[in-house]
């Protein structure tokens, strides 16, 4: 049964998908693209959600193609912050894909629309950025992207806003990755530290916005617990 929230059809599968519901997300929006009276906004944000959960399931191949028919639609109803975020999400499923440079082309498209409005949603082009940089293992090149992502957040969220906290989890991760052997001591030590404040730091703002048994949290904990390892493994070195 169709259900209408907050003035779209199409948004209480998004609200299934924050809560972390993504077997009920991806059976809400498969049953409403089935209505064939549904215009082409909501049909738009369907694929939109659909192409989403499909990439949380690692179905890459079928989120590219709701987000190519997202595309299509965006371009026929001429919305421009649509097309923008469509190709931003195209270029998420290509940095899946492993197709880094095919990725970047498709988040430059969004940076080029997003950038000289100062846009809040160019928050998610740098966070995108910092993603395929973190890939291509430019790892300092990536934490600058995910702290302007961050600063533009601040700015527009709530302090314990859910994506916050995704982007620290995220720049903890790239921290954590920064392990060249060569490096001093001291050097690896203070990344494997910034790698725990941010795990830190995302599990505590996620405890505030996010249901208790959030997969975010559970995750969260476990890389405080690598993190907290990772520091004590180059303490015995």
């Amino acid at each position: 049964m169709k259900t209408e929230f907050r003035g779209h059809y199409y948004s209480l599968g998004f609200l299934l998908y924050r809560k972390g519901q993504y077997e009920k997300a991806k059976q809400y929006f498969e049953g409403l693209l089935f209505e064939e009276a549904l215009d082409d906004y909501n049909r738009a944000g369907c694929y939109r959600g659909l192409g989403l959960v499909q990439v949380y399931f690692e179905q890459y191949d079928e989120a590219l193609m709701n987000h190519q028919n997202e595309l299509s639609l965006a371009n026929k109803l001429g919305k421009e912050i649509n097309i923008a975020l469509t190709n931003l999400s195209i270029g998420d499923v290509y940095k899946c894909k492993n197709e880094l440079d095919l990725a970047l082309s498709y988040v430059q498209k969004a940076f080029d629309f997003f950038s000289p409005l100062n846009h809040p949603d160019l928050s998610f082009v740098y966070r995108q950025m910092a993603e395929i940089y973190d890939e291509k293992n430019e790892l300092q090149l990536a934490i600058e992207y995910y702290k302007k992502s961050i600063e533009i957040h601040c700015q527009h969220l709530p302090e314990n806003h859910a994506q916050i906290g995704l982007d620290y989890a995220m720049m903890g991760n790239t921290y954590g990755k920064k392990r060249d052997s060569s490096k001093s001591f001291e050097w690896k030590s203070n990344n494997y530290k910034q790698a725990l404040v941010c795990f830190v730091k995302a599990r505590d703002i996620w405890l505030k916005s996010l249901p208790p048994n959030h997969p975010h949290i559970s995750g969260a904990e476990n890389n405080i617990r690598r993190a907290k390892a990772n520091m004590n493994e180059n303490w015995s070195q």
